[in-house]
């Protein structure tokens, strides 16, 4: 349970440049008949000035376009400096 843990709390995942979006494995799951009505989106907040690059902030503008996940760790450290990047949840 730890290790499943640590894998849906880690952060986005990739294959090439595609997001992977990874939840719990549910009985009886068909893909054939499922149907996503959300999905995690990663989105760039370009030209946002750094001084609401404060968490509150950041969680308040993801919560206006959706449902707020969590605060990129580029963005938390600076590493990019032209965008912020948050993850929401998006209802499709």
């Amino acid at each position: 349970m730890e290790d499943r843990n640590i894998i849906f709390e880690g952060g986005s995942y990739f294959l090439n440049s595609a997001g992977l979006f990874l939840r719990p494995w549910k009985e009886l799951f068909n893909p054939e008949t499922e149907d996503l009505t959300i999905a995690p989106i990663w989105i760039r907040l370009y030209s946002l000035p750094t001084k609401f690059w404060e968490e509150q902030v950041l969680e308040d503008i993801g919560n206006t376009l959706g449902s707020f996940v969590k605060i990129s760790k580029q963005t938390k450290v600076g590493r990019y400096t032209s965008y912020a990047i948050i993850c929401i949840y998006l209802d499709l």
